[in-house]
């Protein structure tokens, strides 16, 4: 188990990359639970006001992420991507902080902060974009590979267990 460990720290970018993807995890999971206090409580939302809102910001996260990955395997500008994916996030929750108006808040959710939710996936796309370049073989998974694992995934967490 070390020795392979100690195999990862060799390849190029990937104590940068593991460290980014830590923080970017980190901070996600620090901020989804206070953005649902944060609209009821700040932005006075309805419960339908919030779902919509929450689903907007959700399902903008999963557009912008297809239309990233897909563009940044035909054009290779992972980085650029990437760093503006983060941006989009940072300006977003500092709008947050600034506005409390419902349709103006559900146009940064779905403008900046579901842009910047597309920032986990274009971390994978940087990493194989890196490897690449470095001329190191990847077995990065296909994007319906990866679709499918999830699916599944998803299929068996839905089911209840047999005990």
């Amino acid at each position: 188990m070390n020795t392979r460990l100690i195999g990862l720290t060799r390849i190029p970018f990937f104590l940068p990359l593991a460290a980014a993807t830590l923080m970017l995890g980190v901070a996600m999971s620090f901020t989804a639970p206070y953005l649902s206090l944060f609209s009821v409580e700040q932005a006075d939302m309805t419960p339908l006001q919030l779902g919509a809102f929450m689903t907007a910001i959700a399902a903008s996260g999963v557009v912008a992420s297809a239309f990233a990955d897909k563009w940044s395997d035909r054009h290779g500008h992972h980085r650029e991507l990437l760093l503006g994916a983060l941006i989009a996030s940072a300006l977003g929750f500092l709008l947050l902080c600034l506005v409390r108006n419902y349709g103006a808040l559900l146009g940064i959710g779905i403008a900046f902060l579901g842009t910047g939710g597309s920032a986990m996936s274009l971390v994978f796309s940087f990493a194989r974009g890196a490897a690449r370049r470095r001329h190191h073989r990847t077995n990065a998974p296909s994007r319906s590979r990866r679709c499918a694992r999830c699916c599944r995934w998803l299929g068996s967490s839905a089911r209840p267990s047999a005990r």
